[in-house]
């Protein structure tokens, strides 16, 4: 774009590290054949290699392939990343409007790291992180109120709480679905889908399923609606009914 060139042009590293892997990501969510981000090839940003001597570029990136990473479901490259952000986190102003999103990711994928390994500190940082949600919630109902409630979903899925998880899914959905939120009522679907389907409610999760594809399809992000289907085609007794997701 025009931006990116002036930018490069004028050597503006810093903006530079935060557009260009937005840029990226959103290639990700539309493009069918983009790969996803890979935690053995180290830090890359267009071929440039960046390391501690440029920390801002190096933990932007870092974000932006976590957060492909949770929405590809790469549970190997979600808990990389997710264990690099904690431990390179950097404060700067350049990312103050980042880190309500950064918040939220890294607490979905606490939770879903502790889901699969059962390691109590990611419990306890999802929950931390959740906490963080509500502050930002106070601030601005409209904007976050959506996205507490799915980290609540999240963090009663963690502890077996069914009955509140599935309350707060819902709750997810409708407040995304009010304040026009589109993107947001994709995740809360999809993650309602994957909560319904763990617990063996089959035929409710295609019904989140297929909002979900919708959802996504819709906000622009057509790699992740075709991976919806494709999901179900690979892990559901449902692919019988897959046509109709």
């Amino acid at each position: 774009t025009e931006a990116v060139r002036f930018m490069e042009q004028h050597s503006t590293l810093s903006i530079l590290a935060c557009v260009k892997p937005l840029l990226q990501t959103v290639d990700n969510l539309i493009k069918s054949n983009e790969s996803p981000p890979s935690h053995e090839t180290g830090v890359v940003l267009d071929g440039l290699a960046f390391d501690e001597k440029h920390p801002l570029a190096s933990n932007t990136l870092n974000f932006h392939n976590l957060y492909i990473s949770y929405v590809n479901r790469d549970f190997g490259a979600t808990k990389y990343y997710t264990e690099k952000q904690f431990k390179h986190e950097i404060q700067t102003w350049i990312l103050l409007d980042a880190h309500w999103i950064r918040t939220f990711i890294c607490s979905l994928a606490s939770f879903w790291i502790y889901r699969r390994t059962y390691d109590d500190q990611w419990l306890e940082k999802g929950n931390e992180l959740k906490a963080k949600m509500k502050i930002w919630t106070e601030s601005s109902e409209w904007n976050f109120v959506q996205l507490f409630h799915l980290l609540e979903a999240e963090g009663y899925f963690s502890k077996k709480q069914h009955d509140e998880a599935k309350i707060s899914y819902d709750k997810a959905i409708h407040f995304s679905k009010k304040h026009k939120f589109i993107h947001h009522q994709a995740i809360s679907c999809e993650l309602a889908g994957l909560f319904s389907l763990e617990i063996g409610q089959e035929s409710q999760s295609l019904g989140y399923f297929t909002q979900a594809r919708k959802y996504y399809e819709e906000w622009g992000a057509i790699s992740k609606s075709k991976s919806i289907v494709e999901f179900i085609q690979s892990t559901c007794s449902l692919r019988s009914q897959v046509t109709r997701c």
